[in-house]
C-alpha cells in the first residue's frame, strides 16, 4: 500500500483514487513488461535496455 504521496508501477486494469492505499499518492498503469524493468531498476525505465533485447513484441 502507498503512503501518502509515494508512486507505485502497476499492471492493474483500473486507476482511481485511493486504489492503491493512499489518497494522495499516484500509480503509473504499465505493462508487465515494464512494471518488472521498474522493479528491477527502482525506476520507470526502457525494457529493451533493462532486458538486452531490440524489439519488444506486442502480446
Amino acid at each position: 500500500k502507498l503512503v501518502g504521496d509515494q508512486i507505485c508501477a502497476s499492471s492493474s486494469n483500473r486507476n482511481f483514487k485511493g486504489r492503491q492505499g493512499s489518497p494522495t499518492g499516484r500509480t503509473l498503469l504499465m505493462s508487465p513488461l515494464m512494471v518488472a524493468a521498474a522493479a528491477i531498476t527502482g525506476k520507470v525505465a526502457d525494457v529493451r535496455e533493462v532486458f538486452g533485447v531490440a524489439e519488444v513484441a506486442s502480446v
